[in-house]
């Protein structure tokens, strides 16, 4: 029982850094797009 919680664990903190790694790169993404119509 203890292996499957630290299993969970690990996944979960993994599925958060994915999340917030999704949303740095939208962020980033949407920054850039902005600066771009902004030229155009």
């Amino acid at each position: 029982m203890i292996y499957l919680s630290i299993i969970a664990t690990i996944v979960s903190f993994f599925a958060f850094l994915g999340l917030v790694f999704t949303m740095i790169l939208g962020t980033s993404l949407w920054g850039i797009k902005k600066v771009y119509k902004s030229f155009n």
